[in-house]
């Protein structure tokens, strides 16, 4: 891609205070289990959002990889 066409480029973003650059959040509904993929589902088509999503595992019983990573592996540097 040329310079001129990046420079049209454009994305949802914001300024932050401190001058660096931040993106607009994403609200997550998280399953672990399929059985309650239906609860989730409903929870975001609720909440009738754009931003609110819906993510998860198939399978009946707990995924502990899934699980460490919504509590640990999801924090990412925006989130201040």
């Amino acid at each position: 891609m040329e310079l001129q066409e990046w420079k049209k480029m454009s994305w949802p973003g914001y300024r932050r205070e401190n001058g660096s650059l931040g993106i607009r959040n994403k609200v997550l509904v998280v399953y672990t289990v399929e059985c309650a993929s239906h609860v989730a589902r409903e929870i975001v088509r609720q909440a009738d959002h754009p931003d609110v999503e819906v993510i998860g595992f198939g399978g009946c019983t707990d995924n502990r990889t899934w699980s460490l990573w919504a509590l640990t592996g999801a924090r990412t540097t925006s989130m201040r």
